[in-house]
């Protein structure tokens, strides 16, 4: 019995370190990157809790398409390839927020970066 409660509790905290949960907030002219270098898949969660909409883009090998736009209250799952980027772009004058629930590798660098152009 204590073997058996022993291999629940292990297997309950290593599906906890693989969870994270966060609300990030992006500044004007701003995107927040998920998964920059190297990383395994995982699935991303993201409402947008803000006011404005935000732009999601993913880049794959170089290759940057739009996933399209995350309006406010929205809620939009990602399911995310091996070493494949996800930006979400503030483009209006505001602050943005989005709330992360992100599932999988979750030991992928993130960070902020300036847009395109700006």
């Amino acid at each position: 019995m204590k073997n058996l409660l022993f291999l629940f509790f292990l297997v309950v905290s290593l599906l906890a370190c693989r969870t994270l949960n966060s609300t990030t907030y992006i500044e004007s002219g701003q995107s927040f990157v998920l998964g920059k270098g190297t990383h395994g898949n995982y699935q991303a969660q993201i409402r947008n809790v803000g006011k404005y909409n935000i732009e999601v883009l993913q880049n794959n090998a170089g290759v940057t398409a739009s996933l399209g736009y995350l309006k406010p209250n929205e809620k939009q799952l990602y399911p995310v390839a091996k070493n494949v980027t996800v930006m979400f772009k503030n483009a209006s004058t505001e602050k943005a927020a989005i709330e992360i629930k992100l599932v999988g590798d979750t030991g992928l660098s993130m960070g902020y970066e300036e847009n395109a152009g700006k």
